[in-house]
Formats: structure tokens, sequence, C-alpha cells
């Protein structure tokens, strides 16, 4: 379990680099009216491919390893640990992963290049957001062994 906790920890890393890379490079071309480019997809589609494996790294954890899920479906609340991995973590992942989901679909099936970095910038702001609000900052930065 302690070798998918780290994976996770360091999943949380390239997510946030990734999604702020992506948006950057986003607003940047957006402002000087770039074509859309092919590396601009790969940046989209390996940022989802990250968030989307953190995900179901983040629901085997809880569904299967935490004692947080347990108190979560016996309406436990008793702490702050509780509520935030029981409640909050959780439902901001699903969110998370529809909106970013969503946001590249709806980019995907764009055509105009103008609109596709808008709704990268609108879609991913929105997921960078809601990982930077999820993401327990009370625990270590970079979790690893032992910890």
């Amino acid at each position: 379990m302690e070798h998918i906790l780290i994976t996770h920890s360091v999943l949380r890393w390239l997510i946030l680099i990734s999604f702020t890379l992506l948006i950057l490079i986003s607003v940047k071309n957006y402002s000087q009216n770039k074509e859309y480019s092919k590396l601009d997809n790969i940046l989209r589609s390996s940022s989802l491919g990250f968030l989307h494996l953190q995900f179901l790294i983040g629901f085997f954890l809880y569904f299967v390893f935490s004692p947080y899920s347990k108190s979560f479906l016996n309406f436990q609340f008793d702490s702050y640990e509780l509520a935030f991995f029981g409640i909050f973590h959780f439902i901001l992942g699903v969110a998370t992963v529809v909106i970013g989901t969503m946001g590249s679909v709806k980019i995907k099936h764009e055509t105009d290049s103008r609109q596709k970095y808008r709704k990268t910038i609108v879609y991913f702001g929105i997921t960078l957001i809601l990982v930077i609000l999820m993401t327990p900052w009370h625990r270590p930065l970079l979790r690893m062994m032992g910890q």
C-alpha cells in the first residue's frame, strides 16, 4: 500500500505542473492567435491522463485501504481528517475528473484554434483550482517510504 500512496503523492505534482504548463501555454498562444498544435493536444491528453490515473489510484486507495471511507459510509465525522478525506477529497476528486474530461471532449471537437485555447484555459483552469483545493496541504508535500 505504501508504494501506491507514494505514487499518488508524486502524481499530484505531475498534475499540478502539467496543468499549470498547459494553461500558461494556452494563454500565451491564445493572445498570439496561434494555431492549436499537435504539441498542445499531446499536453492536454497527457495532463488528463495523469488526472485519470490519479483518480483510479485514489479510488482504489479510498475503497480498499482507507479507514476514511468506512467512517464516511458510517456517517462518523469526528475529526478534520475524517471529514476532509471522507467527503471533501472524494467528492472534489470526482468533480475534477468530470470537469476535466468534459472540457477535453469539448476541446477535441472544437474546430477553431482560438476557441480551443479559450476552452482549455476555462476548463483546465477550473480543474486546476479544484486540484489545489482538494490537495491535503497539511500532509507531507512528497510522501516517501516510511512516512
